[in-house]
């Protein structure tokens, strides 16, 4: 093996372990932060793969990642965000495109831009499932071995982790509705 897979495949692995310990958090915010971090390493992962749709289209979740992390999803910018980043995403697939599997990151990236402005704890992680099912198969195609070991760790992750998310949903949801007591002083 060559110097330059051995590094791109530590890289991958890094990316890997970053994305698992993202989705182990239950705050979504948390989860988005971290995110971001693994999709730095995936850009410079897929490059070094020549998967240049996929490169472009994980520097783009990187961005997105990082801001949806400081937006609630009622935010009316969040929304103006979203549709900035879906036609980045669009534009990005239309320069890199490399043929029908070129789709797959557009589909698993514009699934996860709606997920990341608009939908929270339950709902995010699913979607962020069929997110990664797209991811995957682009990942088989370019042989993207790590890729694909993310897909199935996270996609494992995310359903073993599933009850926590709703128990984290709902004490959020009690917290809300609970009226805060005044202490005599």
């Amino acid at each position: 093996m060559e110097l330059t897979q051995i590094i791109t495949r530590l890289i991958g692995l890094a990316a890997v372990t970053i994305g698992i310990a993202a989705f182990i958090r239950q705050d979504d915010k948390s989860v988005k932060k971290m995110m971001s971090m693994a999709s730095l390493l995936w850009v410079i992962y897929h490059a070094t793969l020549g998967a240049w749709t996929a490169s472009a289209i994980s520097a783009i979740s990187m961005s997105r990642q990082f801001l949806s992390s400081r937006l609630d999803s009622s935010h009316k910018l969040g929304m103006r965000l979203m549709y900035v980043f879906l036609g980045i995403n669009t534009a990005a697939l239309v320069l890199t495109w490399h043929g029908p599997v070129s789709l797959c990151p557009f589909i698993g990236s514009s699934i996860s831009t709606y997920a990341m402005f608009k939908l929270k704890h339950e709902r995010f992680r699913y979607a962020m499932l069929a997110s990664g099912m797209m991811w995957g198969v682009s990942a088989a195609h370019f042989q993207a071995y790590e890729a694909l070991t993310a897909t199935a760790i996270s996609s494992g992750v995310i359903l073993a982790t599933m009850k926590k998310t709703k128990l984290h949903r709902l004490r959020e949801e009690r917290s809300r509705r609970t009226p805060k007591t005044l202490t005599a002083g």
